[in-house]
């Protein structure tokens, strides 16, 4: 029997944070199959994790969204240059927000990304 739990039309929202905490656990992968799985999953979340005016469904959202930057941040040799551009995107999206709370992770955030070399970043116009 299978279950199928949406919080908000997100799928397992809080079960994918879990999963993306323990990433931040574990040893970083080197065979390039999983890592491109990584980076086929962290563009997925970033392209696609919605951002409305329902709080409730912002809350899910940005939990996925955030821990997805702690993700690319620690995992930051093998990530591509264009998930740290699209994080630094939603990053300067966050802290344009008037919510308190969102604008202090996305400068938490920035700060973290701040401890890259420039060269790993794309910015895009």
């Amino acid at each position: 029997m299978c279950y199928s739990y949406f919080y908000k039309e997100i799928p397992h929202p809080w079960l994918q944070v879990k999963c993306l905490e323990i990433l931040k656990f574990l040893k970083p992968p080197t065979d390039i199959s999983t890592i491109t799985k990584i980076n086929d999953v962290l563009s997925n979340i970033l392209a696609h994790t919605p951002v409305t005016k329902n709080v409730n469904k912002n809350n899910a959202s940005h939990a996925i969204l955030f821990e997805a930057m702690k993700l690319i941040i620690i995992y930051k040799d093998i990530v591509n240059k264009v998930l740290k551009s699209q994080s630094i995107a939603l990053l300067e999206m966050f802290i344009k927000v008037k919510e308190p709370n969102i604008r202090y992770l996305a400068l938490e955030c920035v700060a973290s990304f701040s401890h890259l070399p420039y060269s790993e970043i794309i910015i895009v116009d």
